[in-house]
C-alpha cells in the first residue's frame, strides 16, 4: 500500500500547477495526515488505559497482604477484617502438701511436770519436724486449754519465733528468738521439767532424732543458764568462741 501511494504522489508531481489531479492528490494528503493523528490519538489512549490497569493491578495486590490495620483486600471487592484474638493466662496456684503431725502438751495435774497428751496438727510436708516445733511454739488451741485441761508454756506470744532447726545425723539443733520475756515461770523446777518435755515429746516423734541441743539466738548458754542449768556436753559452742 505505501508503494502504491508513493508512486501516485510522483505522478501527481508531475502534472503541471493547477492540474485537477492536483488539488485531488492534495485532499488525499490531508486526509492522510488526519487518519495519522487519530492513530497516534487511539495509540496514547490505549497506552493509558493499559497503565490505569496496571496500577489498580498492583493496589489489588498490594492489599492482599495484611496491613498494620489488619485490613486484607481479596478479588471480587470483598474487605476481611482481621480478628485479633487476646489469651488470658491464669496462674493456678496448688496449695502446698500437708501432714498431720502431734504436739504434745502438759497435762495438769501432775506430779513431775513432765506429762505430756498428743494433739494433731496439719503442717506442710516437706518439712514436718520444723512444722510440729512452729505448730507447739503456738500453743494450745481455746478448746484445748478449756475443756481438755491442756498447758503449755508457749502461747501466741511465742508464735512464730523458732529461728530454725538443723539435723546433724540423730542430733538436733533448735535455736530459738528471745523466747524468755513471755515464760516467766518456765525456769522454775517444774516449769524447766515440762517444757522439755514438750519439746522433746513433739521432736521425738520423728524417730531418727536422738539428742536436741537448745540455743538462743545461736547462744547455748542463753537457753540453759535461763532454764538454771548447765550447758550440756554436745551443745552448739557459744559464737565467736
Amino acid at each position: 500500500m505505501t508503494r502504491l501511494s508513493d508512486a501516485f504522489d510522483r505522478l501527481i508531481a508531475s502534472r503541471p500547477p493547477g492540474d485537477p489531479d492536483e488539488a485531488l492528490a492534495t485532499a488525499r494528503r490531508r486526509a492522510d495526515a488526519a487518519r495519522s493523528r487519530q492513530r497516534v490519538l487511539l495509540g496514547v489512549g490505549t497506552a493509558a488505559a493499559v497503565v490505569a490497569l496496571v496500577v489498580a493491578a498492583v493496589v489489588v495486590t498490594s492489599g492482599d497482604e495484611p496491613g498494620d490495620d489488619g485490613i486484607r483486600t481479596v478479588p471480587g471487592d470483598t474487605t476481611t477484617i482481621a480478628s485479633t484474638s487476646t489469651t488470658t493466662s491464669t496462674a493456678t496456684t496448688t496449695p502446698t502438701d500437708t501432714v498431720t503431725v502431734e504436739i504434745y502438751l502438759s497435762t495438769a495435774p501432775d506430779p513431775d511436770c513432765t506429762a505430756t497428751t498428743a494433739v494433731t496438727r496439719e503442717v506442710p510436708a516437706d518439712d514436718p519436724l520444723t512444722g510440729a516445733v512452729e505448730a507447739l511454739m503456738a500453743g494450745p488451741t481455746d478448746h484445748e486449754a478449756a475443756v481438755q485441761g491442756l498447758g503449755s508454756w508457749f502461747s501466741e506470744d511465742t508464735a512464730g519465733m523458732l529461728n530454725g532447726i538443723q539435723v546433724d545425723g540423730d542430733t538436733a539443733f533448735v535455736d530459738f528468738d528471745d523466747i524468755t520475756p513471755f515464760m516467766g515461770g518456765a525456769s522454775t523446777s517444774c516449769g524447766s521439767a515440762a517444757l522439755q518435755a514438750q519439746l522433746e515429746d513433739t521432736i521425738g516423734q520423728f524417730g531418727t532424732i536422738d539428742e536436741i541441743y537448745y540455743s538462743i539466738n545461736g547462744s547455748s548458754e542463753a537457753f540453759y543458764h535461763w532454764l538454771q542449768m548447765d550447758v550440756p556436753d554436745g551443745a552448739r559452742p557459744e559464737p565467736g568462741s
